[in-house]
Order: structure tokens, then sequence, then C-alpha cells
């Protein structure tokens, strides 16, 4: 569980960095050689990428493979588990939704 939380953590990482500054997907840098490094870093078998710019897919990848010694490959649609998260990620909803002003 721990792997597939920090596998979710990379890539929403990976996400927001190359999300800000790049005008378009062809100023992009690229994400390959970042990629590579933490996979390594984290010996994570594999992950997808997916870099969204003004409400549009810009980029989207999958690196390595499912399971470590497997041969399935991941791809942009492979859906990872990303356990305990949804729960910050919902409170945060929630705390944004009720600072939002009331409309009359």
């Amino acid at each position: 569980m721990k792997r597939l939380t920090t596998i979710a953590l990379w890539t929403i990482t990976l996400t927001i960095c190359f999300g800000f500054g790049a005008a378009q997907a062809a100023e992009m840098p690229d994400p390959d050689p970042i990629a590579e490094r933490v996979m390594e870093a984290f010996d994570i078998p594999g992950m997808a990428v997916a870099i969204v710019k003004d409400d549009e897919l810009v980029f989207a990848r999958g690196y390595g493979v499912l399971e470590a010694g497997g041969s399935e490959p991941v791809t942009p649609e492979t859906i990872f588990a990303i356990g305990s998260n949804s729960k910050s990620f919902t409170s945060a909803a929630a705390n944004e939704r009720q600072e939002e002003p009331k409309k009359k």
C-alpha cells in the first residue's frame, strides 16, 4: 500500500511540476529523464504521468511495468490505487467548498 501511495504522490508531483509554466506542449521540458530518475530513486516498477494545462491534456505517458518482474507495461490509462490519499482530497474539496461565498 505504501508503494502505491508513493507512486500516486509522485504522479501528482510530476503533473504539478510540469504543468506550471509550460505555455505549449512543444515548449514543455522532456519529462522522460525525470520520470526515469524518480522510478530508480524510489524503486518504482512503473508510473503514469499526465500534464494538464488550461483544462486540456497536453501530455500523457506510461513508464515501466505494472508489477516488479512483470511484463505488462504502464500506459496513460493504467489505474493506480491511491489508498488513503482520497481522504485528503475530499477534505480539501469540502474545505474549499465551505470557503466559497454563498450564492443567493
